[in-house]
């Protein structure tokens, strides 16, 4: 979400220049629809690995092309050398020095001796990576995944996309649709389709997997008819569709104010066009940091909308099991998950020091009652009673109540529209049913967190924790962290099931775990814990989901019935879409609230 997890600049930088000063052992040599490529070949763990880095999937999106949906890559002639990235997409936060709007590549990282024999009868399962960073930073290049494709068995293949206004500008017509990021993603997944199967992939067994933004990423491309055929299983990690984060409304408006900041005086859409296009790229993006924000927006250049690629809201369609886009949904293997204290990447939103933690009395008299009001004056009393019950004791001290401030972040921002959009994809009328499966990760880490501002005091694993693990020891740059052995069981687990579920759609199988996975039901509710140790377990925070549910129907119905006994989140009923809905609604208010409206609550607080 928030930011790229703050990452340094100088660390990612190394991670570019290990591998462009890596000394090349061997070549290999594979063609493409587009020309001819040499990669790297490394040994990891005593395996060989080759690598394939920065290929351009699109014709460079600058110029008349900036805003636009993507070209195909256009061809080159002789040997191109795949060795180091390629430059990163624009972003108001940057991770690299090597920055631009030619910026469309993917990197591939082939397992085995595939390349060096020239051909396989066995292809190999693809894993194609969509990185996080609230959809306005973030690329390719800050992942390693040598141990993991090595250690997996699986191609797995990062991509970067267009990123903030560049990516997700939109004039909510087809002036400027919007989507462009999202429809590069899909010019990816397309060029892979064409390519995959020259390095030894199977193109029919390809997973897309993502995480904060990457997952939303991949659960938006799951909801759309357009991706059709380009994979068959998802996995989202802190991060999907039903998150309130994921959708910017109003966009036009957003799109005026980023004229006006640029002197684009005109309010018609055509010359507003031409302006936005013949600014420089760098105060396009600077500028985009100020644009004001519609009320219940979080993020002003996200996906929309937009009439093509989305015909209506997430909460729209799965009102409407039946139709063609949600019977696509419901046929994929799906997984999806987040982290026991994802809620802390928020923390930073609060302007004033935490430190110590947060005062009680600040909460309960002040964020909670305001908080219950934004989301309905009328069960405003039943709602700051009901939460404080949950979240909060009365006998709490600073840190306490700091943590329990986190779980109500965790809750409406990744945990209830994960488990929501995960029970639906398990319950809702499916000719095909593809798996559902649930994890949350609570293994609390012995390195510093990726967050890393992450005060002292925080307990569990904050967002984007689970990335360390997934990559394994040894990684490059910031991700390079020795484990504690409880952590290096967690890490093999990661890549244990991660890839599995690639393979099968089943993470059980084919590698085998101490611990089983059961699918995820919305009867019994199955989950498995990834922590220490990892367990399978059933019914995922009830108490706190049970809420969230009550709240939602309270508000969805404007009943009268705030004394009624919570209704089981994992209890089908045949009000679920409209549930649904309310969630949506719900935790969109929350962001708001958290955004744009604890800053003034707080301000007077500052010494408390």
């Amino acid at each position: 979400m928030k930011g790229r997890h703050v990452t340094s600049l100088t660390l990612t930088f190394c991670i570019l220049t290990t591998f462009l000063y890596r000394q090349v052992s061997s070549q290999g040599l594979v063609n493409t629809t587009n020309g001819t490529l040499s990669g790297i070949r490394e040994m990891i763990g005593g395996k060989p690995v080759h690598l394939f880095l920065g290929i351009p999937y699109a014709k460079p999106p600058v110029g008349e092309l900036r805003f636009k949906n993507p070209l195909p890559a256009l061809n080159w002639t002789g040997v191109r050398n795949a060795t180091e990235f390629g430059d990163t997409c624009m972003s108001a936060s940057p991770v690299s020095p090597k920055m631009s709007e030619d910026c469309l590549t993917l990197n591939i990282y082939v397992p085995g001796d595939v390349i060096d024999s020239g051909h396989s009868n066995v292809t190999k399962a693809v894993m194609v990576w969509i990185h996080g960073g609230a959809y306005r930073s973030g690329a390719s290049s800050e992942y390693d995944f040598r141990n993991f494709a090595t250690r997996g068995d699986v191609i797995v293949v990062s991509i970067n996309y267009r990123l903030g206004a560049l990516g997700f500008l939109s004039f909510e017509d087809a002036t400027v649709p919007g989507n462009a990021g999202l429809w590069d993603q899909i010019q990816a997944l397309m060029w892979i389709q064409d390519n995959i199967g020259n390095f030894g992939g199977n193109p029919n067994m390809v997973t897309i997997f993502g995480e904060s933004a990457g997952g939303a990423s991949a659960s938006q491309l799951s909801l759309t008819t357009a991706s059709r055929g380009l994979f068959q299983r998802v996995i989202c990690q802190s991060g999907v569709a039903t998150a309130q984060w994921s959708w910017v409304a109003g966009s036009y408006s957003i799109a005026q104010d980023l004229g006006r900041l640029l002197g684009c005086t005109t309010t018609s859409k055509m010359p507003l066009l031409a302006c936005l296009k013949s600014v420089d790229a760098e105060k396009l993006i600077s500028a985009s940091r100020n644009v004001s924000l519609p009320k219940g927006v979080a993020y002003a250049f996200t996906p929309t909308i937009d009439g093509v690629m989305f015909t209506s809201p997430v909460t729209q369609m799965l009102q409407k099991p039946a139709s063609d886009v949600m019977q696509h949904f419901l046929s994929l293997d799906f997984m999806a998950g987040f982290l026991n204290s994802d809620g802390g990447i928020s923390l930073r939103l609060l302007p004033f020091d935490i430190s110590e933690g947060i005062s009680p009395g600040l909460l309960r008299g002040n964020f909670i009652p305001e908080f219950a009001k934004d989301l309905s004056s009328k069960f405003k009393d039943f709602i700051t009673e009901k939460l404080l019950d949950v979240y909060f004791n009365a006998s709490a001290d600073n840190i306490t109540t700091a943590m329990s401030l986190v779980d109500i972040f965790t809750d409406t921002a990744f945990g209830v529209p994960t488990v929501q959009l995960l029970a639906s994809h398990a319950s809702l009328p499916a000719r095909t049913r593809g798996s559902s499966h649930l994890y949350y990760l609570t293994m609390q880490p012995s390195f510093p967190h990726v967050i890393r501002d992450t005060p002292d005091w925080f307990i569990g694993a904050n967002h984007a924790d689970e990335l360390l693990y997934m990559l394994g020891e040894g990684a490059t740059g910031r991700f390079n962290v020795t484990f504690t052995p409880p952590e290096r069981l967690v890490s093999t687990a990661i890549i244990t099931y991660w890839s599995n579920f690639a393979k099968t759609g089943n993470p059980n199988t084919p590698a085998s775990l101490p611990v089983r996975w059961l699918p995820f039901t919305s009867i019994n509710g199955s989950y498995v814990d990834i922590g220490n140790p990892v367990e399978a377990r059933i019914n995922l925070l009830p108490k706190r989901r049970s809420l969230w549910f009550q709240i939602m129907q309270l508000i969805a119905t404007g009943g009268t019935t705030p004394h009624t006994p919570m209704t089981s989140p994992t209890t089908p009923h045949a009000s679920a879409a409209s549930s649904l809905t309310s969630c949506h609604t719900v935790v969109g208010l929350f962001v708001f609230f958290a955004v744009h409206t604890c800053s003034a609550l707080f301000k007077s607080e500052t010494a408390v």
